[in-house]
């Protein structure tokens, strides 16, 4: 991942190194119900920040990371969704309306 403290920066993962993040990321996912049981992989996954805090977007002011994952489910059927990272903190969370 990139140093967050460099704002709006972008750092795009393909395959099988954004595959890799998987384990990071399953906590999250977990709360997704179109993933449910089902078998996926990620196939991109593009890290960002905020390039300056937005104090009405409560997204902005709460997360410093955000991670825009693409998914394959059942090796058939593509899925998006973002999560983010709270400043201080290590683990992820769904971010509610991005999945398509």
């Amino acid at each position: 991942m990139f140093d967050p403290k460099e704002y709006f920066e972008n750092k795009a993962v393909f395959g099988d190194e954004a595959n890799s993040y998987l384990d990071d990321f399953k906590l999250s996912l977990r709360s997704i119900v179109f993933l449910g049981e089902r078998e996926y992989t990620i196939t991109k996954a593009r890290f960002y920040s905020s390039k300056s805090i937005d104090e009405s977007s409560y997204y902005s002011r709460e997360f410093e990371e955000f991670v825009d994952i693409e998914v394959l489910v059942e090796g058939l059927y593509p899925y998006h969704a973002t999560l983010g990272r709270k400043f201080g903190s290590k683990s992820w969370q769904y971010i509610p309306n991005t999945a398509y």
